[in-house]
């Protein structure tokens, strides 16, 4: 099983080919504006560097937040796109918990997760040892 993976959450905007044994491949951009423009050309390039096509792609997955409103849209937008030219399911991926899974020791013991919600605060999730949530996702 092959997946494309679209995140506009947070600053950066980046698409990453994936399979059961990890990341084939991974672009990255970080534009101060654009981002509906970028996202598609990052899984072009994605999915040339993994050596795959659209029509190796069995599903889909999206960052759902928390993060920039604006950024959420263009990247749920972005998957809602492609999935029906694709013929794949989409589904949505926590930031807290994509960030916590790049972590390697939030695997074997607890861990915590954040961003910043800007104005002096964060989005934070803790995380018990094999990345399950201690809880919902809490603006702080």
């Amino acid at each position: 099983m092959h997946v494309l993976v679209l995140d506009t959450a947070l600053d950066a905007c980046q698409a990453v080919v994936g399979s059961a044994v990890g990341v084939i491949a991974h672009e990255r951009l970080t534009p101060s504006t654009g981002q509906s423009e970028a996202i598609v050309a990052l899984a072009d390039r994605a999915l040339d560097a993994a050596g795959l096509t659209y029509s190796d792609i069995d599903r889909i997955g999206v960052v759902v937040g928390p993060g920039s409103f604006t950024g959420l849209r263009v990247g749920v937008a972005a998957a809602r796109g492609l999935s029906p030219v694709i013929v794949c399911p989409v589904v949505g991926i926590s930031s807290l918990v994509a960030l916590a899974a790049s972590v390697p020791a939030c695997e074997a013991g607890p861990c915590a997760a954040a961003v910043d919600a800007r104005h002096g605060a964060v989005y934070a999730q803790l995380f018990e040892p094999g990345l399950v949530p201690v809880g919902e996702a809490a603006h702080v």
